[in-house]
């Protein structure tokens, strides 16, 4: 009897429950959002400066504890392969979230090869497709170090294209020190926003947040859905961008970029309020040159957004200007994204115009004036000549006469001579340079940057064409961590040895410690440069260890050129 009123009780609350839920006309429901989270996972994330302390698991957590009842979530990791975490989508519950996080745990990278990051947008978009429920609205987060991996451009934008079209945007967070600009190019064309996770973790939450605010739906009520998309709809027609830019743009000057947002004739400020009650709240402004992306600075003197570009090539160019921000009523948000493109050309340098120049001016005819004063040299009739005696004979030949010729031997020695020459000169002055290093020499600094290569204005100049490139590496000081040295690949290899370790090639760059070795020139062959890094309370810089034979430098190619130079002498004077 119990088990009977229990039922009957909750079938009366379910009508109820429809009951009340078809009379208030004014009740709205949150949508229902699909969450898939990118993870990657190869080798290149293990490295110094991209994620060594796993940030990227944290992020996915705190995404987890973050998201709404009801949400779905469905994590892939990609490096060679593309794998899910889940079996399927997961509706994200309080009584699921623990176990969802446990899954996020740090593992073995796959050192197999190259993130397939094509491999897992498209993996991404065929997971979309198999959504078991419907979704108001469809989100991708990429937590990556930026690394391209192999990939095709065309194919690539193809893709992106396509999450543009099914309006998807990819949030990405570069776990990474450096400037990723692949994934500020995927966030920009899916309408998304980009964030460096490497900073501060509170900026990240905060990050995380502003994500699942603007990823959240809430539905109006079916009696002013209508009414509030359309009116909604009204006012993104009037939201329009006013740019100014110079009228002549040139490669000498900066290009600086001023844009208004205009409600109709009305500029608008980052909150402002708008007719019939709603609000017009711009969340980021910020402006592409070419796929380069800076931010947009607010100046509230004349209700204006700036950006300073600098100096740029010219040519043709293309600007984009986008401001991504929520149209709002209530408790109903709108989100919204503004585009302006503009084709600009910096003019290039004027060409010098060549100025003719003028003939020297005949002098003038001899006048009576001047008929006087002609002298009058005496006649060569007047002078006897002197002849030389003829032969009375003239030897008889069959051969044509020989026709004048060029001094070829003179002039191929003497155009070899003057190219040979210097160079052999040059190879002695180089050899000479390279026998002046000599092991336990130390170059230290006191600046902010110590520069090793062959070009002469580097601080550690190594005449070395071989084995040192003309910008090879550089270290620089860290005044947060002044214990260590920050040791930069300028193009030339630099192999790094620590107490302990094997022999590794710095990417491009690393931080190096005192005492630890830095090489360069040829591994394989056992010709290199070894320097010892010393670090003083005032100073820093290197300690010559080991260097290779000077004979080294002397090749075979400067034998060559001495032996044509001594040629080419003999057969000059000769």
């Amino acid at each position: 009897m119990k088990s009977s009123l229990t039922l009957w009780n909750s079938v009366a609350i379910a009508i109820a429950i429809a009951l009340l839920t078809s009379l208030l006309p004014g009740f709205a429901a949150q949508g229902r959002t699909a969450y898939l989270l990118l993870i990657n996972e190869s080798s290149s994330m293990n490295l110094l400066f991209h994620d060594p302390g796993a940030r990227r698991y944290r992020i996915a957590r705190l995404f987890i504890e973050r998201l709404h009842q009801g949400d779905l979530i469905q994590l892939l990791e990609f490096a060679s392969e593309v794998q899910p975490l889940l079996p399927d989508w997961t509706t994200v519950s309080d009584q699921n979230r623990s176990r969802l996080q446990a899954l996020l745990a740090p593992r073995q990278l796959d050192r197999r090869g190259s993130p397939r990051l094509m491999d897992a947008l498209g993996q991404a978009l065929a997971t979309f497709d198999a959504l078991p429920l419907r979704v108001d609205k469809r989100v991708v987060v990429l937590l990556s170090d930026g690394e391209p991996g192999r990939r095709s451009s065309g194919e690539l934008y193809r893709l992106l294209q396509e999450f543009a079209r099914q309006q998807i945007p990819i949030h990405t967070f570069a776990l990474t020190s450096f400037e990723a600009p692949l994934l500020g190019e995927i966030s920009t064309r899916t309408l998304a926003h980009a964030y460096r996770a490497s900073g501060d973790f509170n900026l990240v939450a905060l990050a995380v947040s502003r994500i699942i605010e603007e990823s959240t739906v809430i539905s109006p009520p079916a009696s002013q859905e209508g009414t509030l998309s359309k009116i909604a709809g009204q006012l993104l027609k009037q939201l329009r961008w006013q740019v100014q830019l110079a009228e002549r743009l040139s490669y000498d000057r900066a290009v600086k970029v001023s844009a208004r947002l205009l409600l109709g004739a009305e500029a608008l400020a980052p909150m402002a309020a708008a007719p019939d009650g709603w609000q017009v709240a711009l969340d980021e402004a910020q402006v592409s040159f070419d796929g380069q992306l800076t931010e947009m600075r607010y100046n509230p003197t004349d209700r204006s957004y700036h950006a300073d570009l600098g100096r740029r090539d010219p040519g043709s160019h293309r600007l984009r200007i986008e401001a991504h921000g929520r149209l709002i009523q209530g408790d109903y948000l709108f989100p919204f994204s503004l585009i302006a493109e503009r084709q600009l050309t910096i003019s290039a340098p004027p060409r010098p115009v060549p100025v003719p120049t003028p003939a020297p001016a005949l002098p003038p005819p001899p006048t009576a004036q001047t008929a006087s004063r002609v002298l009058h040299l005496p006649t060569i009739a007047q002078t006897p000549s002197r002849q030389l005696p003829l032969q009375a004979e003239t030897a008889q030949t069959d051969l044509p006469p020989a026709a004048p010729g060029l001094p070829w031997r003179e002039l191929l020695g003497g155009l070899l001579l003057v190219i040979a020459l210097p160079y052999g000169l040059h190879q002695v002055r180089e050899w000479r340079r390279g026998r002046e290093l000599r092991p336990e020499q130390r170059f230290l600094t006191q600046g902010a940057k110590l520069t090793v290569g062959r070009d002469p204005e580097s601080d550690l100049r190594i005449a070395d064409r071989r084995r040192v490139a003309r910008r090879h590496f550089s270290l620089a000081h860290q005044e947060e961590r002044p214990d260590r040295l920050k040791v930069r690949d300028e193009g030339g290899g630099v192999y790094l040895k620590r107490r302990g370790q094997r022999l590794r090639r710095v990417s491009v760059q690393a931080e190096v410690l005192s005492g630890e070795e830095i090489l360069i020139g040829h591994q394989e062959e056992g010709e290199h440069y070894c320097f010892r890094v010393i670090v003083q309370q005032d100073r820093y810089g290197l300690e010559l260890l080991e260097k290779p034979d000077p004979s080294g430098v002397w090749s075979w190619i400067g034998w060559l050129v001495i032996a044509l130079a001594g040629a080419t002498t003999w057969l000059y004077l000769v």
